[in-house]
């Protein structure tokens, strides 16, 4: 069976690194509060509560798209560990072509491998192929071992060998994907401690700064109801790990089963 030496660096599952505050500092709100989340919230709570993670981030979604977070929203400290490789991506950007984004805006990719170089464990599981865009920062921050294209490398997007933000980040070096072609949930789960539950993808129109004329209309709920966060999170690891590919129906059209993954490692 093929190795999968990213996979024994991340562990099983994500976990919290223990009690954490009852009150959200930014919102007042308490540990059994649930509030509603619509349009350019998403962005104002969600995105917000990514960029400010300091142990864990476990995202579920259909789509991966290179989403643009406004640089005033990123903490000084994330923004500091994304440009540490900047002239090296720099380099590589100019000669394959690819845009990682503008002066007054960063990828989320990039804010998530900022995150992994201190020390936060990032994950995501999507179903589809990424877009160009968010390919053009995939293959930028894992250094020339993934391919040009996204139909290049579709085996190591499911082996989690994607290392968005490399060096000497969280567990696994960077931000390590996984791809199930069932995955349609919409779930961010932030320090094990808050979660938002809804219909908004990892996109621009969903979770970015697209203006509110032209973005999706999305809604969903952000609450820091342990019950809620821990169920989420239970879901989260649960296809992560494979536990729902043993009798699929969709596996001949599954790139590398996950349980092969969990096996392997």
């Amino acid at each position: 069976m093929r190795g999968h030496p990213s996979i024994k660096t991340t562990g099983p599952t994500l976990r919290g690194a223990g009690p954490l505050p009852l009150i959200d500092p930014d919102t007042g709100m308490s540990s059994a509060e649930t509030v509603p989340v619509w349009g350019s919230e998403h962005l104002e709570r969600v995105i917000d509560a990514v960029c400010g993670a300091r142990v864990s981030v476990a995202v579920m979604t259909a789509d991966v798209k290179g989403m643009l977070v406004p640089v005033k929203r990123v903490p000084a400290r994330v923004m500091g560990a994304i440009r540490a490789g900047e002239a090296e991506r720099r380099k590589t950007v100019r000669k394959r072509g690819a845009g990682i984004g503008r002066g007054d805006a960063v990828a989320m990719l990039e804010v998530m491998g900022g995150l992994a170089r201190l020390g936060v464990e990032v994950r995501v599981l999507h179903g589809g192929v990424p877009s160009r865009a968010a390919w053009g920062v995939m293959s930028v921050s894992a250094k020339g071992e993934m391919g040009s294209r996204p139909t290049d490398s579709i085996r190591g997007l499911q082996d989690g060998a994607v290392g968005v933000g490399g060096g000497a980040g969280g567990a696994g070096g960077g931000v390590v994907m996984r791809r199930c072609v069932r995955q349609h949930a919409k779930v961010v789960v932030v320090d094990a401690a808050a979660a938002y539950i809804g219909s908004a993808n990892l996109t621009g129109a969903g979770l970015g700064a697209k203006a509110d004329r032209n973005r999706n209309f999305e809604m969903g709920v952000w609450t820091i109801d342990a019950a809620m966060v821990e169920s989420a999170l239970e879901r989260f690891n649960a296809v992560w790990e494979g536990g729902f590919c043993d009798g699929c129906g969709r596996r001949d059209v599954c790139p590398v089963p996950l349980e092969e993954v969990r096996l392997a490692g």
